[in-house]
């Protein structure tokens, strides 16, 4: 009987750790929200983003062929690999260059908040 009431115990920490985590991620700081900052890094950026990495993937891809083409391949075979080689290479590139950035180059420039949410 014990062993009921120390398992119905650890389900309820388990649901009461859950309902605490879920209104901490529920709350939302809405002061900010008529701060045309906050939308720009919102919605904006991450628009922008999107957009421009459609925009170098398609260029990536018009360059990974003509390049291909430049190099007159033996074999259909031998200028597929390689193109899909220069493709994968060319969008690997586009999309997660501002990963890079983030990771390495953002904390270097700390005047410019407009690229935290946080300030």
């Amino acid at each position: 009987m014990g062993l009921g009431t120390a398992g119905s115990d650890s389900v309820k920490d388990e649901s009461d750790a859950r309902i605490e985590s879920s209104r901490r991620l529920s709350s939302i700081d809405l002061s900010k929200s008529s701060d045309p900052e906050f939308w720009m890094v919102s919605l904006l950026y991450p628009c922008l983003y999107g957009i421009l990495t459609n925009v170098m993937v398609a260029v990536f891809n018009l360059i990974a062929i003509k390049v291909n083409e430049f190099e007159n391949h033996r074999t259909q075979s031998q200028y597929m690999n390689r193109l899909v080689l220069k493709v994968i290479s060319f969008r690997f590139v586009a999309v997660f260059t501002t990963l890079y950035y983030y990771a390495f180059f953002s904390n270097l420039d700390t005047d410019a908040s407009y690229f935290r949410m946080v300030r």
